[in-house]
């Protein structure tokens, strides 16, 4: 249940929630280094349980959900997604999690578990908590029908049944990670809030208790591209968050080359600079952004090449803006890896054909 937190921010932070290294969040705390009180919220009422289907027997599912101006709710993605991240479960399936600085939590009011309200927010935002139990034996029908039903909130049409997380993933509105017996989706949604206005959705689904899932939820993306493999690369199996996963052996170490689509995604400086962080150099400001950037073309798409050489480490990445969501095409690896591959890197980006347009 995660969509559009303008499509690359919550899919990518809902990725580095779960797996570590993804990039593009807006504000550009990542979330590996977003910092939150260290106490957890304890003592909290005990869910009810009620047997669930077969397949899911004595699985719950938790809902997290943040809804407002889409601005406002771009902020918070760190928070949101630290929070997610940070949940954990007793043996009798209680949860416990950080609650996100300047946030407030209550519990309550029925049928919610809980809600946190930030401070001093004008429009006031709020999280809410809430949990239910997993019935029946299809995961991906579980998780369509409460991924439709927000999108609904937002006056968005439903998804059909048919490869409906092909399309969401396409689209940058969900995020699916399997994290030992727990699932996490992660939902970022857009649309028209009845009575308000444009609005922004962060949601997330947590099935707790949830093992052997079935591969049509927990299989990994198909990258809708073509592209012609350089000389000495192979390609690696994805995983729920890279749409392609490329490696390049040298004398001097491995270049990992990922290629994501994320809703949102962030601008230039902000994903520079935390990819810079990464290689142990200094931000760099606003005025200095266009020295350290090369405009350039994806398959007739304007694109922005970024290069974060450090002393050991380094990276290359292309931003392409596609509708609400950004392309990664990102190269990283030891920095005298990096410099044998750059050209081609460029090349491999030279052969890129999107298979579906914005």
């Amino acid at each position: 249940m995660i969509q559009s937190v303008q499509s690359t921010v919550v899919v990518c932070c809902l990725a580095v929630m779960v797996v570590s290294g993804v990039s593009g969040c807006k504000r550009e705390e990542s979330v590996r280094q977003y910092s939150v009180p260290k106490t957890a919220v304890e003592g909290m009422p005990k869910p009810t349980r009620v047997p669930a289907g077969p397949l899911l027997s004595g699985a719950n599912a938790w809902f997290f959900k943040l809804m407002g101006p889409s601005d406002s709710i771009l902020k918070e993605v760190p928070a949101f997604t630290g929070m997610v991240r940070s949940m954990e479960f007793s043996e009798d399936g209680t949860p416990s999690y950080q609650v996100p600085e300047g946030w407030a939590v209550s519990n309550g009011p029925p049928p919610r578990y809980q809600t946190l309200k930030l401070a001093d927010s004008n429009p006031p935002l709020e999280i809410t908590l809430s949990t239910l139990p997993v019935m029946g034996e299809d995961v991906s029908k579980y998780l369509l029908e409460n991924i439709n039903r927000w999108r609904g909130q937002l006056n968005q049409k439903p998804y059909d049944e048919k490869d409906w997380i092909e399309h969401a993933r396409a689209e940058g509105e969900v995020l699916i990670v399997p994290v030992n017996s727990r699932l996490v989706a992660m939902v970022n949604l857009t649309g028209e809030a009845t009575g308000a206005g444009p609005a922004r959705m962060l949601a997330a689904i947590i099935i707790n208790g949830s093992a052997n899932l079935p591969e049509t939820v927990t299989a990994p993306a198909k990258a809708p591209i073509t592209f012609t493999l350089p000389e000495g690369w192979k390609e690696l199996a994805g995983n729920t968050i890279r749409l392609l996963s490329l490696a390049a052996e040298t004398k001097d170490g491995k270049v990992d080359v990922s290629v994501t689509r994320l809703g949102g995604g962030g601008e230039a400086l902000s994903n520079l600079n935390r990819w810079r962080g990464e290689v142990n150099l200094e931000p760099i400001k606003e005025e200095d952004l266009k020295s350290h950037t090369t405009d350039m073309e994806i398959d007739g798409k304007k694109a922005v090449y970024v290069e974060a050489i450090g002393k050991e480490k380094a990276t290359l990445a292309v931003l392409v803006p596609d509708g609400d969501s950004k392309w990664f095409f990102k190269a990283m690896g030891p920095t005298a890896a990096i410099d044998a591959e750059r050209e081609h890197f460029k090349q491999f980006l030279k052969t890129i054909k999107f298979q579906t347009q914005p």
